[in-house]
């Protein structure tokens, strides 16, 4: 991967706008990493637990995502996981409630900013309450 990202830097140098080389990279059920790093725990269970290891993890990850050439993820999740109803967000998200929810994520993001890197928070608001994937169909809510 990072000659790969080593070349199109190399093609796009004259060019003043930036590449945005980005990766969806959750932790967790959804990672991108090669099998050569271990791989994190989700989110959820991380901010549910250690609210320390959220800004830890939040680091590991954004280290790992700069010294590979990637500035950009496809990451957090800002939903309200329910896990009676969803199974799409397969505990993807953070612990608790909105007001917990936009603190934990507040720490989580600003360890990736320090590094440089452009999060996209996604499936929000209220896909943690629907039945359907939305990779698959078009999720809605009654």
């Amino acid at each position: 991967m990072l000659e790969v990202v080593r070349k199109f830097r190399i093609a796009n140098a004259n060019n003043i706008i930036p590449l945005f080389i980005a990766i969806d990279q959750e932790n967790g059920v959804v990672n991108r990493f090669p099998k050569e790093i271990i791989p994190l725990k989700n989110i959820y269970d991380i901010s549910r637990t250690d609210k320390k290891l959220i800004r830890e993890v939040g680091r590991v990850t954004s280290d790992v995502l700069v010294n590979t050439g990637i500035n950009m993820n496809l990451a957090p999740v800002l939903d309200i996981y329910n896990k009676t109803d969803s199974k799409v967000l397969n505990k993807r998200c953070f612990y608790g409630n909105e007001d917990n929810i936009y603190e934990d994520a507040k720490d989580y993001i600003k360890k990736f900013s320090d590094r440089g890197i452009i999060t996209v928070c996604k499936h929000f608001p209220g896909h943690g309450v629907t039945k359907i994937d939305s990779h698959f169909l078009v999720p809605y809510i009654i």
